[in-house]
């Protein structure tokens, strides 16, 4: 398992990467996908024992409900957070929090949407248990798009223009993940460019990754 958090840090802006603050070293960048991930499973498990709490019926649907609302809002502020840099570098650029806060906040606007659709589908009893717990998955795991929103945010304004999917280019690799990596370096803001996860069959089992530049480096 990784970290749990990270280190003591700092947020070097002209990479979008943390350095430890007793070191000065770049922090790498799977210490910090792990952080998340540990995030995310421990979101995950919280949000499995209140759907195992739904379908024992010793909570209502709208308490369950109510519940996710809260996971969802945790995980989307924390994941984008960290994407742009931190606590520390939103509370000292306004401007950028702002953005930031705002696509997070589109972000668990779809989020909610759905779960009020997953919702009424469970009241109605139209999924199995087995059925609730796959989808269920599903949303833990979308927080890695809020991640994603506030790098690119952060990036940009940092100076950066241009932006590049990077697969994992193994069997694993879904062919829109494949798609999305040979379109090469785009503008930074190209909507034909999705965050990982977004408008892929793999979808919030994304594996990918996204590298920034300016337009002399995408030469």
């Amino acid at each position: 398992m990784g970290q749990s958090r990270l280190p003591s840090y700092s947020y070097d802006t002209s990479t979008g990467q943390y350095r430890d603050s007793r070191t000065g070293r770049f922090i790498k960048e799977h210490v910090v996908y792990d952080t998340m991930q540990n995030r995310i499973d421990d979101a995950s498990s919280r949000m499995n024992a209140y759907a195992d709490a739904m379908i024992a019926g010793d909570v209502s649907v709208e308490d369950w409900r109510q519940a996710m609302i809260v996971e969802l809002r945790r995980g989307h502020v924390q994941m984008a957070m960290l994407g742009a840099g931190g606590n520390r570098r939103l509370s000292n650029d306004p401007e950028l929090a702002a953005e930031v806060w705002g696509r997070a906040g589109f972000r668990l606007k779809e989020e909610y949407g759905w779960l009020n659709n997953f919702a009424d589908e469970i009241a109605a009893g139209k999924l199995s248990p087995a059925q609730i717990k796959m989808r269920m998955k599903m949303y833990s795991e979308k927080v890695w798009t809020s991640y994603h929103d506030g790098k690119r945010v952060s990036m940009r304004k940092a100076g950066k223009t241009k932006r590049r999917r990077i697969a994992k280019d193994d069997e694993g690799t879904c062919k829109d993940c494949k798609r999305f990596e040979g379109m090469g370096w785009v503008d930074i803001d190209d909507p034909a460019l999705p965050p990982p996860g977004v408008k892929s069959v793999c979808r919030s089992r994304c594996r990918c990754t996204e590298e920034y530049g300016t337009d002399a480096k995408a030469a």
